[in-house]
């Protein structure tokens, strides 16, 4: 009996989900319902019962659909939910083969997914194991970007180790994963400049409103052609890998001592750097990306350092200046999602006063850097 009302559908998601994993008798809670923009609803649910006998209590969050009369809008979370499912019943239990193979205590730490299917994601409430998001407005420190881009490194390594194992099972994944940032929704060169104006308008200073101008003019065109390009150096990339999508725990200090990603409905198989940049630019703070070659770096070392793990060399599947080369190609794509992400997150409230700081810091940044 459910002490708060559940749907049909969701409760009968959940109950079979537990008998599946071995509970006899169990009472399902709802502790939280959140409406969540473009990815339908969140579940906080505590379950308790009797499992071999004993009496276990579960806390999970459920991700499911929503109820979108909106054909356009529903088709898009179904691909992002199919997507999902993609990475935790495929991409990941193969990362996690592979991983259980090494003789290391050094381990990149994936979330624990009791079910991934085209219309909901059950798995384990991080909360439990005290990760924490940070505030949605706060932004990625030195300690919190030095952190995430080392277990950065360590995810991207599975895929080149697994492309030069088998290369056919990587390329079975890759073509799977072949969306993305720009095709959720499909951005239309007016809903793409409309968005882009916008972050033109918000910059305080008249020269780097010319800056942004020139580096967004043709962007599109620029990534689509990127899109279509055949890659041999592509990851599976995360393909939203903002700060909203990473957890964090700290030591008794209060510095980050470990982190999860999540929220894989984005993912695509691209060049390593598009993850890299996404992160810094959309959720670093100015100290951070001001140390934008220290930050590749950073990546870099973690990404050659788990692939000799793997007994794989960076200088025969990914070169430092591959990574370099990459920075300058995938910039303008970059830049863009970049900015998208900031204006979705920011930007439709008019008077947003998070959304005009963080784009003129983020250009700001840019020019200073001679990236645009």
């Amino acid at each position: 009996m459910l002490k708060n009302r559940l749907n049909d559908k969701w409760e009968s998601i959940l109950e079979d989900c537990m008998t599946d994993h071995g509970f006899t008798t169990f009472r399902l809670t709802i502790n939280r319902k959140t409406d969540v923009k473009c990815s339908g609803v969140l579940l906080s649910v505590t379950v308790e019962g009797r499992k071999d006998r004993d009496f276990k209590i579960g806390f999970l969050i459920m991700k499911t659909l929503g109820d979108s009369e909106d054909d356009t809008k529903r088709d898009k979370i179904d691909q992002m939910f199919l997507t999902e499912a993609i990475v935790y019943n495929e991409v990941i239990k193969k990362f996690e083969s592979m991983q259980a193979d090494l003789a290391t205590s050094d381990k990149f730490l994936f979330p624990l997914c009791y079910k991934s299917t085209d219309e909901y994601v059950l798995m384990e409430d991080l909360a439990m194991k005290n990760f924490a998001l940070k505030d949605r407005v706060e932004i990625l420190d030195f300690n919190h970007m030095y952190l995430a881009l080392i277990e950065l490194g360590r995810y991207h390594a599975f895929s080149i180790a697994l492309k030069q194992r088998d290369e056919v099972a990587f390329n079975n994944l890759a073509t799977k994963l072949d969306k993305g940032f720009f095709n959720y929704p499909k951005r239309d060169s007016l809903s793409f400049n409309d968005a882009i104006n916008k972050c033109i308008d918000t910059l305080e200073n008249e020269n780097l409103k010319i800056k942004l101008k020139k580096a967004s003019d043709g962007a599109i065109d620029r990534i689509e052609e990127l899109l279509k390009r055949d890659n041999k150096q592509a990851v599976i990339c995360h393909g939203d890998l903002t700060a909203q999508n990473t957890f964090f725990t700290y030591d008794e200090n209060g510095e980050p001592s470990a982190m999860v990603m999540l929220d894989y409905q984005l993912s695509i198989a691209s060049s390593p750097i598009t993850d890299v940049l996404c992160l810094l630019f959309t959720s670093g703070t100015s100290e951070a990306i001001q140390q934008y070659e220290t930050m590749l770096d950073i990546y870099y070392d973690s990404l050659k350092l788990f692939l000799k793990k793997f007994q794989c060399l960076a200088d025969e599947s990914y070169r430092k200046s591959d990574l370099k080369k990459d920075s300058v190609d995938y910039f303008p794509y970059v830049l863009a999602q970049s900015m998208l992400t900031i204006f979705e997150m920011y930007g439709k409230d008019e008077n947003s006063k998070v959304f005009k700081e963080k784009i003129n810091m983020l250009v700001e940044n840019l020019s200073n850097l001679n990236l645009m």
